[in-house]
C-alpha cells in the first residue's frame, strides 16, 4: 500500500521506538503518549496469546492442591488462571476482576477480591485500601507479570499504582513467580518493580538471552521454559 519494502518499514519503526513515539510489538507497533502508555486489559489480553497460554500451562504445574495463591492483574496471569485445574482446592486472592470471575466459577476455588478503587482500563482494583487488605493475608505463591524484563534493571512497569499491589503480595508470599513472554525481554520502563534477587522463579515461553540467564544464575532464580521437543513440558533445573 505504501510502496516501500518491509525492511524499510522495520527501520522506520525502530527509529520511532528509539524516539519514544511508539512501542514495537510482535507483528506491529503501538502509539505511545501520556494517556496511552498502558493499553486496556481487553487489548493486552489478545496480544501474544499463544505465548501467554504456554506460560500459563507451565506455571499452573507449580500449583498443588491446598495451596494459597496471590495473582496480580495482568493478562499473562489471567492465562495462568485459565490453566488451573478446576478440581484443585485452592484459596486465591487477586485484585483482577477478570481473574476473580474466571476462578470464581470453580467449585473448589475460594476467591478473595479486595476492596479499592476500580480501574476500568485494567479491570482491577488499586489503592491503599487494596494494599492493606493484601497485607492481612499470606500465600504460598505470588504470580505476576510486568512490562519489561532487563538483565541489569530487573522487572519494570509503565503503571505506578500496580507496583504497591505487587510489592505487598510479594512481601506476604513464600515464593514469587514472574510470568513474562520473550517479547518483553530487553525492555525497560519508567517504574522499577523488582530486582532479580526478589524473584524466585521466572516462567517464559522460550529460553531468554545469555545475558538474562547469567543474571538469573547470579541471583539464584529458577528458570522454567518449554523443552525443545513439541508437546512436552518440563522444568529447567535451578541455575548455578
Amino acid at each position: 500500500m505504501l510502496f516501500v519494502s518491509v525492511p524499510t518499514i522495520r527501520r522506520d519503526l525502530t527509529a520511532l521506538e528509539k524516539d519514544g513515539a511508539l512501542l514495537r510489538t510482535h507483528g506491529g507497533a503501538s502509539f505511545l503518549n501520556d494517556a496511552s502508555v498502558t493499553e486496556p486489559f481487553s487489548m493486552r489480553y489478545r496480544e501474544n496469546m499463544n505465548e501467554k497460554r504456554i506460560i500459563g500451562r507451565l506455571a499452573a504445574k507449580l500449583i498443588q492442591n491446598g495451596d494459597t495463591v496471590f495473582m496480580d492483574a495482568s493478562s499473562t496471569t489471567h492465562a495462568l488462571a485459565k490453566s488451573i485445574k478446576p478440581e484443585l482446592n485452592l484459596r486465591v486472592l487477586t485484585n483482577a476482576v477478570s481473574i476473580a470471575k474466571e476462578l470464581g466459577e470453580y467449585e473448589h476455588v475460594f476467591v478473595e477480591l479486595p476492596g479499592g478503587n476500580y480501574d476500568h482500563k485494567h479491570e482491577a482494583v488499586f489503592g491503599e485500601e487494596t494494599v492493606e487488605y493484601i497485607r492481612k493475608r499470606n500465600a504460598d505463591w505470588f504470580f505476576f507479570s510486568g512490562n519489561g524484563l532487563d538483565p541489569q534493571k530487573g522487572v519494570t512497569s509503565n503503571f505506578d499504582q500496580d507496583g504497591a499491589i505487587k510489592r505487598a503480595m510479594r512481601e506476604h508470599s513464600k515464593k514469587t513467580v514472574l510470568l513474562m513472554d520473550h517479547f518483553k525481554e530487553n525492555k525497560v520502563y519508567f517504574y522499577h518493580l523488582f530486582d532479580w534477587r526478589d524473584i524466585d522463579i521466572l516462567v517464559m515461553d522460550q529460553k531468554p538471552s545469555d545475558a538474562t540467564r547469567d543474571s538469573l544464575g547470579n541471583a539464584g532464580v529458577e528458570l522454567i521454559v518449554p523443552p525443545p521437543v513439541k508437546g512436552r513440558i518440563s522444568m529447567i533445573n535451578r541455575l548455578a
